[in-house]
C-alpha cells in the first residue's frame, strides 16, 4: 500500500477514536445533569423552605445569596438592599403552593400565600409616621409569584421583574428606599 494512503487512513482512525471518546464524555456530562435535575424536585422544595425561612428572619443579604447568579452580575448587593434590606416589610405568612417544574427550560414556580406588615419606623421619612395604632392598615395578604431557573445543579430565585428594570408593572419609575431617604435628608 502506498505510504501516503496509509497515513491517511491512520489519521481518520485517530479522528474516529477522538471523537468516540468526545462523545461519550459528553454523553456523560449530559447523562449526569439529567440524573441531578431528575432528582432536582426534593431539592427545589428544599430551597424553598429556606428562602422562606430567610425572609422571615429578613436575612436579605443570603436571600441574595439564593439569587440567580447571572442576575447577581447585573444587580450587585449594595443595590439589592437598598431596595430589599431595610427591613420594611415584616414577613407574617409565606406558605408555598406546590412548585411547577418545566422540565425543558429547567425552570419552576412557585406561589407563596403571603401576609406581610409595613414598619412605619424602618421607612424614611415623610413616610415614616404612618399610624401604627391600627396595624389592619399596615397588613397586607397576597401571593408572591417566585420564579427559579436551575443552574450549574442548584435551583436559584430569579429577583424581581421591577427591581431588574427599575420599572413598577404599570411603567413608572420606581425608586429604593435608599433613594428616597436621600431625597429628604
Amino acid at each position: 500500500m502506498n505510504s501516503n494512503l496509509i497515513e491517511l487512513i491512520g489519521r481518520r482512525v485517530a479522528i474516529v477514536t477522538l471523537l468516540g471518546v468526545v462523545g461519550v464524555g459528553l454523553w456523560r456530562v449530559s447523562s449526569d445533569d439529567a440524573d441531578a435535575f431528575g432528582k432536582s424536585e426534593s431539592r427545589l422544595s428544599e430551597r424553598i423552605d429556606e428562602y422562606i425561612a430567610l425572609r422571615m428572619d429578613d436575612d436579605q443579604v443570603a436571600v441574595y445569596g439564593m439569587m440567580d447568579p447571572a442576575q447577581r452580575s447585573i444587580k450587585d448587593l449594595q443595590t439589592y438592599l437598598e431596595f430589599h434590606g431595610r427591613g420594611v416589610l415584616k414577613i407574617i405568612k409565606m406558605e408555598p403552593d406546590n412548585p411547577r417544574i418545566d422540565t425543558v427550560s429547567q425552570t419552576a414556580k412557585v406561589v407563596l400565600d403571603t401576609a406581610v406588615e409595613l414598619v412605619p419606623s424602618k421607612l424614611p421619612p415623610p413616610f415614616n409616621d404612618l399610624d401604627e395604632e391600627h396595624p389592619e392598615h399596615l397588613r397586607r395578604e397576597g401571593n408572591e409569584e417566585l420564579h427559579w431557573v436551575w443552574r450549574d445543579g442548584e435551583w436559584y430565585v430569579r429577583m424581581d421583574r421591577a427591581f431588574v428594570t427599575g420599572k413598577a408593572p404599570d411603567g413608572r419609575e420606581i425608586q429604593s428606599f435608599g433613594e428616597l431617604q436621600k431625597q429628604h435628608d
